[in-house]
């Protein structure tokens, strides 16, 4: 990377402003339509200047000019890397599997120079990931002139992972920022040490893993959300009630009152903000217990109702943090309540339970007592319910917790140690 080129020359604390064009020289604008479309004709230099296709045109295996016109096919179209190999139909097999293999060094080489080019978004990118761990201070935008200016300060190594840490606590808790960002640091130390890494490149990978996760992980959220509307609602048989579920569902998470910055319960003039609270760091045991005395509050509103809205805003908290035990459990509370009237939710109310308690029991509190948790739970719920065995419901959920609990243990353990 050239920033860490020019971090290495300068001394800590050390300041300096960097112009940054919106795209580099080897950048192809981008085009309607193919036949409008012009390659970079550096990135086709870049790309043919490589030893692997200085082989295949030597061996006859690829002409200069199908390479241009393979390239600019890839290249208009987004294809990956391993797309791009595929188009160049090598009919030698050792050559083709030594540039399909991306640890080969020749194949790395290529990889470079077919990924060299630069676009505006590209750039963006990598301005807010080296800003999320304080790599640049602080930039500007020039439209005009298409130019980035930043500025950046030379910093202590671990400036940038408290930086990193900091940033990711915006998505998890505090606790299993900490705890990620440690387990970041010990991964990284043999590779930093036989200098095939730096923490700069270590920081900047972690995120960039990170992002497409959590990016990966709401989108799973939103998708199992509408799936399991469709299940609830279809097995309800009678359409007037059917409709009256899919209403609900839909007015009480976008009018969820919880989940609201600043929400005031006037009648008893107490803040019920999850924002707020959350914001504010509230332990976990005490988030749970607040909403939960606030819902079964009758001069809040009728407990049925409330209970939407508790079931609505843990709903959109999971969207924006997804590790927070305590709107994990708070949705469970909620599937469980109104398991009274639609008994497929009580499943579902199960596996909240079970995954809430292991995100609490692993990034918040390890010496949470989890047995004594649940019963307290249970009875809670119990005073709500009329239509079903609460007991009969609550009867395996210790044994599932310990069960996904130790598999995740194990399967963290391997993915630690065993691929070492």
């Amino acid at each position: 990377m050239g920033i860490e080129r020019i971090l290495a020359e300068m001394n800590i604390d050390e300041t300096k402003t960097l112009p940054v064009p919106f795209t580099n020289r080897y950048y192809s604008k981008r085009a309607k339509s193919i036949m409008h479309f012009n390659l970079n004709q550096e990135h086709l230099q870049k790309v043919i200047a490589t030893s692997s296709i200085k082989q295949l045109i030597a061996k006859n295996l690829i002409t200069t000019t199908s390479i241009s016109t393979l390239l600019k096919n890839a290249i208009f179209n987004g294809l990956d890397y391993i797309e791009f190999i595929e188009s160049l139909n090598i009919s030698n097999e050792e050559v083709l599997n030594e540039l399909m293999n991306t640890e080969n060094e020749q194949s790395i080489e290529l990889q470079r120079s077919y990924f060299i080019p630069r676009s505006q978004e590209d750039t963006a990118k990598a301005i807010y990931r080296l800003v999320s761990i304080g790599i640049i201070d602080s930039y500007t935008i020039d439209y005009q002139n298409k130019l980035y200016t930043i500025e950046l300060t030379k910093k202590v190594d671990s400036d940038y992972f408290d930086s990193l840490q900091e940033m990711i606590s915006r998505y998890t808790s505090k606790n299993a920022a900490k705890k990620t960002i440690e387990s970041l640091r010990n991964n990284s130390i043999i590779d930093i040490n036989a200098g095939n890494a730096t923490v700069i490149s270590k920081c900047l990978e972690f995120l960039t893993d990170f992002i497409y996760s959590k990016i990966k992980e709401k989108r799973l959220i939103a998708i199992d959300d509408m799936i399991r509307l469709c299940q609830t609602a279809i097995s309800e048989k009678n359409p007037m009630r059917q409709n009256q579920i899919i209403k609900d569902e839909i007015y009480y998470y976008f009018n969820a009152k919880y989940s609201r910055p600043g929400f005031l319960e006037i009648a008893i003039g107490e803040n019920a903000s999850m924002i707020d609270d959350d914001s504010e760091e509230m332990d976990v045991k005490s988030f749970i217990t607040k909403y939960i005395r606030l819902v079964e509050d009758s001069r809040t509103g009728q407990l049925l109702t409330n209970i939407k809205h508790l079931r609505g805003s843990a709903m959109r908290m999971l969207r924006s943090k997804p590790d927070k035990p305590e709107f994990r459990i708070l949705k469970s509370f909620s599937l469980f309540i109104l398991g009274d009237t639609v008994r497929d939710l009580v499943k579902e109310a199960k596996l909240e339970l079970v995954k809430g308690l292991i995100d609490w029991k692993r990034n918040e509190d390890e010496n949470l007592n989890v047995p004594a948790f649940i019963i307290h739970f249970k009875n809670t719920v119990s005073s709500h319910i009329l239509n079903y065995n609460v007991d009969e419901a609550f009867n395996d959920i210790e044994n599932h917790y310990y069960a996904l609990y130790y598999a995740n243990w194990t399967a963290n353990f391997n993915r630690k140690f065993l691929t070492q």
